[in-house]
């Protein structure tokens, strides 16, 4: 009967060693399930601002391309033939020069320039729809502005 006894004690330390050791297993697993959720939480924010980075970048080549694309055309159709002038700026000369820097694509410091030095030609030997975007764009802001034909 010994043998049978030290085999149930055996087992039922064994069994008390197993729930224990199943118990820090599951703890293990639980701990390693919350840091990998955070590390997945942590990696989808990542990928979600390299996506928004890269989705403004293709916005913003996409707009450069279709003002080429409408530049080559009108130049091809002989229409690339108007500037667009600004005489002054008007009274909010910040708003002014933001949208001089988005129509010509270039920096504040340079749109800046521009605008303090009128009469300015802000386009040069543009179709005259952009010609009259920008013109509309600018009369918005305040600014006194016109679109020259460049061949009258």
């Amino acid at each position: 009967m010994r043998a049978k006894n030290r085999g149930g004690t055996a087992a039922a330390i064994f069994a008390g060693g197993g729930l224990l050791g199943l118990l820090i297993v599951i703890a293990i697993m639980m701990s390693l399930s919350a840091e990998s959720a955070d590390t997945s939480l942590r990696a989808k924010q990542q990928a979600d601002r390299q996506m928004d980075y890269i989705q403004d970048r293709l916005d913003v080549q996409g707009e450069q391309i279709d003002t080429m694309t409408e530049e080559m055309s009108g130049q091809a159709e002989g229409q690339g033939d108007w500037d667009l002038v600004l005489y002054a700026p008007g009274s909010d000369e910040q708003a002014v020069v933001e949208i001089v820097q988005r129509i010509r694509r270039t920096s504040e410091d340079k749109a800046r320039a521009l605008v303090k030095d009128i009469p300015a030609k802000v386009l040069v030997a543009v179709p005259k729809d952009r010609a009259d975007k920008g013109k509309l764009q600018l009369m918005a802001a305040g600014a006194i502005v016109d679109v020259v034909n460049r061949n009258p």
